[in-house]
């Protein structure tokens, strides 16, 4: 990317280039329909437009989500765990969305020359819920919590070979909190290791805001690229940072 390309004013269009398709999918789902009945939606066609939509409140999207339903099976079925809603919500994905998540997801990692499957790990927030299997091109290890135990646990994860058939022989991506990142750095450079020698190549974050200082510190520390996650499965879906243009992109 140049630097005229990845400019303010070119992350603007970017944003402003989603807005229409955005609001016209929305609009498709019943609840929108009355919730921005008498709003000209033809007229919301960029960002500085989003103003003339009316607020959603909790109550509202509380509201939305026990209207919300799929007219065809669905190809993954979930539920959240209440904390911003005040109830558990069950969440259904199609299968168009499973793919999607897919390609992003696949996007995302790194490609082995060898044509070799990566090898990650996931790590589970007590205070953000926990992550939900889907279909990936990934072969992932999955550790639970948030202790220091945890932390070794992983610690050691990273650092080891493995020889499962076609996957990487160690691990190349790791998604989890981004306070457990911040520890787990914390930890390594303590012991005495580097953490670029580790290799790891994707540092997927979620459940915190993530300042752009942090993410650079981080991206020089484990001389990997970080991608930060904001995920709102109460009012369904989530959307990760672009890390060209800065914007987040569902």
């Amino acid at each position: 990317m140049t630097e005229t390309e990845n400019s303010p004013s070119d992350s603007r269009r970017f944003a402003d280039d989603l807005i229409p398709n955005t609001i016209a999918r929305a609009f498709e789902i019943d609840f929108y329909k009355r919730h921005w009945d008498g709003i000209p939606i033809n007229s919301i066609v960029a960002t500085h437009t989003l103003a003339r939509l009316p607020l959603l409140t909790k109550s509202m999207a509380v509201e939305m989500l026990s209207s919300f339903s799929y007219h065809e099976r669905p190809a993954l079925v979930s539920h959240t765990s209440g904390t911003s809603t005040g109830k558990i919500t069950t969440r259904c994905r199609s299968l168009a969305e499973v793919q999607a998540i897919w390609n992003v997801r696949s996007r995302s990692l790194p490609r082995d020359p060898l044509g070799l499957i990566p090898l990650t790990i996931s790590v589970d927030g007590a205070n953000h819920g926990q992550m939900i299997p889907v279909p990936s091109v990934e072969f992932g290890l999955k550790a639970v919590g948030f202790d220091h135990a945890v932390i070794d646990h992983v610690k050691q994860q990273i650092i080891r070979t493995y020889s499962f058939p076609g996957v990487t022989s160690r691990v190349k991506a790791i998604d989890a909190p981004l306070g457990f990142i911040k520890l787990l750095t914390c930890n390594l450079i303590a012991s005495g290791i580097d953490p670029k020698e580790i290799g790891l190549e994707l540092l997927s974050t979620y459940g915190e805001f993530v300042t752009s200082e942090w993410s650079h510190r981080l991206e020089n520390l484990w001389g990997a690229m970080h991608s930060d996650l904001y995920a709102t499965s109460e009012t369904v879906g989530g959307a990760r940072r672009c890390n060209h243009c800065g914007w987040y992109k569902a």
